[in-house]
């Protein structure tokens, strides 16, 4: 099977407290932003946010996306929780 034959884009999105090692970016800087000189049919996107409010907008947007653009990604969260749920 050929990569990207279930996908055609991968998505890291990260949300980490300062201070923290940016490891959503070392992710994507290091492995996935060339991906497309190894794999044409694939891409690579990283997405920061920094509160819930942006997190849902971005999930939104990829939504439309897959729905307009025919995106079929890999959705990579690079977050913590807490007994509140997520955080930042």
């Amino acid at each position: 099977m050929k990569a990207g034959a279930l996908f055609n884009k991968v998505v890291v999105v990260e949300s980490l407290p300062e201070g923290e090692m940016k490891t959503g970016k070392s992710l994507f800087d290091d492995q996935l932003m060339h991906i497309g000189t190894r794999f044409p049919q694939l891409s690579a996107e990283l997405i920061q946010v920094e509160n819930a409010q942006e997190f849902l907008e971005c999930l939104g947007n990829l939504r439309k996306e897959v729905v307009e653009d025919s995106i079929v990604p890999v959705l990579h969260i690079e977050c913590h929780g807490s007994p509140e749920g997520l955080t930042k």
